[in-house]
């Protein structure tokens, strides 16, 4: 497959120690579910390749350890990604008021697509964040979406990532037209020469390290 086929996307996960992270994380890599992880020490990554309609897709995935010693992990974690899962557990309200934390002293880039995960739901019966908490927080936070996950049913974990590439791949694609655009309108009237540390050949060369 050409390399221009190739897309690399960058996600971390985000949110308090317990939620959850890691087994979506599994789930979706793996497939696999374990009722009970050791809690993550700095990062756990993985990566997942995708087709997504006819295009290869890498979700290359940081599970950041959502214990405060490790919260200044994740702004150097943040820095490059394309997408930012703030992760809570509907279980426990504690881990949802931290939501505005998170999005706010995580280093988010602006330029990052915001996801917010509920995990946890097949516990419906232990819920403590309730549907009318989750809505006025909806309403607060505007254009960012809101799932609800379960890694142990395996409910809506595929769904949060397919989204992230249903906005995150005609973005890449209309960029890089842009970029091509861009290239071919300077070819007409300067000599200006591209070179190898373009935003496009380090693409390349990180996919093909990837790969």
């Amino acid at each position: 497959m050409a390399m221009s086929d190739r897309k690399i996307f960058r996600v971390v996960l985000l949110g308090n120690s317990g939620v959850g992270k890691t087994s979506i994380v599994r789930m979706f890599t793996e497939e696999a579910f374990t009722a009970s992880y050791p809690s993550t020490i700095g990062v756990f990554n993985a990566q997942k390749r995708v087709n997504y309609n006819g295009k290869t897709a890498i979700l290359d995935i940081s599970d950041t350890g959502g214990q405060e010693r490790y919260s200044s992990l994740a702004p150097i974690y943040c820095r490059n990604a394309d997408a930012v899962l703030i992760c809570y557990d509907i279980t426990d309200v504690r881990t949802f008021e931290k939501i505005d934390d998170w999005r706010l002293t995580g280093g988010i880039p602006e330029k990052a697509l915001i996801v917010v995960v509920g995990c946890k739901s097949d516990l419906v019966h232990q819920r403590d964040v309730t549907p009318e908490m989750v809505s006025r927080m909806e309403t607060k936070l505007k254009n960012i979406k809101f799932f609800e996950t379960s890694a142990k049913s395996n409910q809506n974990v595929s769904e949060v990532f397919m989204y992230l590439l249903s906005v995150l791949m005609p973005q890449r694609t209309e960029g890089q037209r842009a970029h091509l655009g861009s290239v071919r309108s300077t070819e007409g009237t300067s000599n200006i020469t591209v070179h190898g540390k373009s935003n496009g050949n380090v693409e390349t060369k990180e996919e093909t390290s990837c790969c």
